[in-house]
């Protein structure tokens, strides 16, 4: 996600950096997943728990989906991408994993908003705000409102921008670095739109954060 924001901005050394710290992590967690859900599920399995055991094989298969996804993302293969997603998100849906939803989906829009399907994209962007409203994930918010003021800045529907930019910034105050996301957004969207003055203060903003990058051209 980071890889992707700084891209967007301009900032394609920083992006193929974060792309590939964002592959080697998952990668690692990938393994970590598997291996804790297979120790609980073999737990179950030993104390005769049956249907316990086959819940926990369930949700590693959909947490590995997530990642298996996220890296067919970064590696720009999106048509896999999608059906992981999808199959994660059903899978959560199934167990009634609100957190494992509210991720699937936020992905879904991610991936659908870079693919111009815009509809569908603010439909899973929706969905995942209210998984993470639910279960109270404020940095899950701040990630998916950015996303959204995100798509709606390469969209040009610069209102729309401000509006998710405006909520991401207020969700991300304990997360120096999606804040600085939010504030550039705002910049770039109020500057779009002629609010020079409401530009500069964002751009400001971002400035003072400790975050180095991104900047906005604002």
């Amino acid at each position: 996600m980071q890889g992707e924001f700084l891209d967007a901005l301009g900032y394609p050394e920083a992006a193929h950096h974060s792309y590939g710290q964002g592959l080697t992590t998952a990668t690692r967690l990938l393994s970590q997943i598997v291996t804790l859900h297979r120790q609980r599920s073999m737990l179950h399995l030993r104390q005769k728990e049956l249907q316990l055991a086959w819940q926990e094989a369930r949700s590693a298969e959909c947490q590995v989906g997530i990642l298996r996804g996220e890296l067919e993302y970064e590696s720009g293969r999106y048509t896999d991408a999608l059906h992981s997603f999808q199959h994660a998100l059903q899978l959560a849906e199934s167990l009634g994993d609100i957190a494992g939803m509210a991720h699937a989906e936020r992905n879904l829009a991610n991936l659908l908003g870079r693919q111009k399907n815009i509809v569908q994209a603010q439909e899973h962007a929706q969905n995942s705000i209210k998984h993470y409203q639910r279960i109270g994930d404020r940095f899950g918010l701040a990630v998916m409102y950015g996303s959204l003021a995100s798509i709606y800045l390469d969209t040009q529907q610069f209102q729309q921008a401000v509006h998710y930019a405006t909520q991401a910034l207020a969700a991300a105050k304990a997360f120096p670095y999606y804040a600085a996301i939010a504030a550039t957004n705002l910049a770039e969207a109020y500057f779009e739109v002629g609010e020079l003055e409401q530009a500069q203060t964002y751009a400001y903003e971002v400035l003072n954060q400790e975050e180095r990058q991104p900047y906005p051209y604002a």
